[in-house]
């Protein structure tokens, strides 16, 4: 499991005779990285806190430090809803404030509300069919600079007074955040499902030829992504799947099977939210029957401990009873 979704005690590390640094020093700048901060897991990872952030990079700084491409935030407050916003870390750096893009947001003809920032704002067609709009600004030299891009588009600027956003008790304000899902995702919790197979059967075995596909997506973004790796409704966890969207544990989970037709699976939840299952290979690698696959783990960040997942029944990964006690009472 990677260090940004927690510092586990025992944590299941590979040897260096199993690993090529120069390899993993690339996954973790061209994949890891990006994927950490640009992900729905990322926003739900800054809320737990404590699994952030280096000495030199502490947890605000972090989060707000998102791909643009990968992550935005939109305000989702009444009468502020729609608005793009950007993070900032405070002056102490234990959190983060919502600050304004100059914008205007827009209400169309049919109904429809749209948010476009300045560099949105070059061709009078976005705004075909609009009937009002407003601006977004923190300044008024950047509602002036609002209103120099709106006139060339045939645009009259009628300002209003200012509102302020609410003050609310809480002193805060919500936002909804929009994540892309791609194969520096996929390849992320692939890596991870792939890393955990070596633990447990070594490094020869996952070296076989019948894993090579798989490697060279993980490594080098071969291949399609979605071929590899799919979103799966079905909870991870058995006992979750006739309880709706109700989870027992936030905690990663991490496991392997074998398909119907002996190929290896493996599937991937970091904080039990998004269900990954990765195909690691298609072909049966002549795996032998020692009672290690299926096999799962359970990684508390909480706690930082790893419990094993038990298996009751085939390709039905189930959490220790201890485990689901401590959760069903905690609730």
């Amino acid at each position: 499991m990677p260090e940004a979704f927690g510092k586990f005690r025992d944590n299941l590390v590979l040897s260096n005779q199993e690993v090529c640094r120069e390899c993993n020093q690339n996954l973790g700048d061209s994949v890891e990285t990006p994927a950490v901060r640009g992900s729905v897991e990322a926003a739900y990872r800054f809320q737990t806190r404590k699994l952030m952030g280096t000495k030199k990079l502490n947890a605000a700084e972090s989060f707000a430090k998102a791909p643009q491409d990968r992550v935005t935030f939109e305000m989702d407050e009444p009468g502020w809803d729609n608005a793009k916003v950007y993070l900032e870390p405070i002056e102490d750096g234990t959190d983060v404030r919502i600050r304004f893009r100059p914008q205007i947001i827009v209400q169309f003809d049919d109904g429809h509300r749209r948010a476009f920032c300045l560099d949105e704002l070059t061709n009078p067609q976005v705004l075909k069919g609009a009937s009002a709009y407003r601006a977004c600004a923190e300044s008024e030299e950047e509602l002036k600079v609002i209103a120099a891009a709106l006139e060339p588009l045939g645009f009259p600027v009628v300002w209003q007074e200012m509102k302020k956003l609410p003050f609310n008790e809480r002193n805060t304000a919500k936002i909804s955040v929009h994540a892309v899902y791609d194969d520096v995702s996929r390849r992320l919790v692939a890596k991870v499902a792939f890393n955990f197979l070596a633990h447990l059967l070594g490094a020869p075995f996952v070296l076989k030829e019948e894993f090579d596909p798989i490697r060279r997506f993980i490594r080098d973004g071969q291949g399609a992504g979605a071929e590899f790796v799919s979103v799966e409704d079905r909870p991870f966890l058995g006992e979750e799947r006739e309880a709706g969207n109700w989870r027992m544990t936030d905690a990663h989970l991490v496991g392997l099977e074998r398909s119907k037709t002996n190929a290896v699976l493996g599937r991937v939840s970091l904080f039990n939210m998004i269900h990954n299952k990765i195909v690691l290979c298609r072909t049966d690698p002549e795996i032998v029957d020692s009672g290690q696959i299926p096999a799962g783990r359970l990684f508390s960040w909480r706690t930082l401990e790893i419990s094993p997942l038990l298996v009751w029944d085939a390709h039905n990964l189930i959490q220790p009873p201890e485990v689901l006690a401590q959760r069903r009472w905690g609730r």
